[in-house]
């Protein structure tokens, strides 16, 4: 890292894609943090990386400043490198953002997620029944990932049948790397999953049901429909929000209470416990490592001089290990409250999937410390995502343990 003189871009060699993060990315984001929170580097075309706490909070509760639209030219979004299309609402600025969302938050409540608890234990037990009676699995393949990606298949009206390949699809959507072959394919798929969204919607018009897509597909924003295109991607963010994130959180759990078989009691009996301890793996963990936003403005944002158009990276990761707010950030205390994390970001784009993800988390643990409850991980044969640049998670994770027996459940 090169010498920081004020009023100065402060020049780094990072790219938040980069192989070294898996392993060592606390370690990076640290040195960073402490020494230079606002830092430009030239990876991905150029970007400014904000690590540090405050900084981080000043520049994503500035919406007029610090733009999350995607015009798909100037202003490119929450993802970098930029995707190729547009993702809804999480890529949209006020006033049309306060439109959207109060239309959206009925669906996505405290009492909304609450109410699909039961459904959530219907899929959970599902996905558990197929492995049990084996003595053996795939946590991430076999528990983790399906019931996410059931879940949200239900929640869009998409057949069961659709969770496997869509799954497959934002899985490889989270760890494939920027500029490799594979990343290039995964964009055509993408695009293919675009106009199928964009078919379905059109569908969902004419023949509405009780689901979400048709919800988006019939909505009127200042007495106008939507248009299809618009609908078609915010049902993209849905399956991109409730697909993998998830799944990332409760794998890292898993693995966690892999090393400490000795908390799991403890989780089970004492709810408090169990709440406080949802919040610390988000805050150590932090699924989604960060958002990306564009600058509206010339600006001097914390001694750096911020030029239109420039790009930045919010990290949710290094602000939610700083050692100006956590007590001990590198250990993982299950009872510490407050928890002033910010894995659901933080302002107006706070993860509207919130409530539903913390219903989702403590059904699947229960229910894996329940009926899987001495199950150990293989950790030489897990395999990590190849990037941890948007989703910290894991690819797989065999495990065994003592069979058991079925519930009988179907999905609902």
């Amino acid at each position: 890292m090169t010498s920081i003189s004020p009023g100065h871009p402060a020049d780094i060699d990072f790219d938040h894609h980069s192989p070294v993060m898996p392993d060592h990315g606390w370690e990076v984001l640290a040195e960073l943090r402490s020494k230079c929170p606002v830092a430009h580097t030239g990876s991905h075309g150029g970007y400014w990386l904000i690590s540090g706490h405050g900084e981080l909070q000043n520049a994503a509760r500035d919406d007029s400043t610090f733009s999350s639209a995607n015009d798909l030219k100037t202003r490119l979004g929450i993802a970098l490198p930029a995707m190729p299309a547009r993702a809804g609402i999480i890529e949209t600025d006020p006033p049309l953002f306060f439109q959207l969302r109060k239309a959206f938050v009925p669906w996505f409540s405290p009492g909304a997620a609450e109410a699909r608890r039961s459904q959530v234990q219907q899929i959970t037990d599902y996905c558990i029944d197929k492995i049990i009676g084996d003595g053996r699995c795939d946590l991430t393949m076999d528990v983790t990932a399906p019931v996410p990606a059931l879940l949200t298949m239900q929640f869009l009206g998409f057949p069961a049948s659709d969770s496997e390949w869509m799954g497959d699809l934002f899985h490889r959507h989270s760890y494939i790397p920027p500029n490799t072959p594979e990343r290039d394919q995964l964009d055509r798929d993408v695009e293919e999953l675009g106009k199928q969204l964009f078919e379905r919607a059109a569908k969902r018009r004419e023949d509405p049901h009780d689901d979400f897509l048709s919800f988006l597909a019939n909505l009127k924003i200042d007495g106008e429909l939507m248009s299809l295109q618009e609908v078609a991607e915010n049902a993209f963010l849905v399956l991109a929000g409730g697909i993998d994130t998830t799944t990332a959180l409760m794998t890292n759990t898993l693995l966690h209470l892999d090393e400490h078989p000795e908390i799991r009691p403890r989780l089970l009996s004492d709810p408090q416990f169990m709440s406080t301890a949802f919040d610390e793996y988000l805050r150590y963990y932090s699924p989604v490592q960060g958002l990306a936003r564009t600058v509206t403005r010339d600006c001097t944002f914390f001694g750096q001089e911020l030029k239109e158009n420039d790009r930045v990276w919010l990290s949710w990761a290094a602000a939610n290990h700083a050692e100006s707010v956590f007590d001990d950030p590198e250990s993982i205390r299950l009872d510490r409250a407050p928890n002033r994390h910010v894995a659901f970001g933080v302002g107006i784009h706070r993860c509207l999937g919130a409530n539903l993800a913390k219903v989702t988390w403590q059904t699947v643990i229960t229910s894996v410390l329940t009926r899987l409850g001495d199950f150990r991980i293989d950790r030489a044969a897990c395999s990590r995502f190849t990037t941890i640049g948007v989703i910290n998670g894991w690819i797989g994770t065999p495990a065994t343990f003592t069979p058991g027996e079925q519930t009988g459940a179907q999905l609902p």
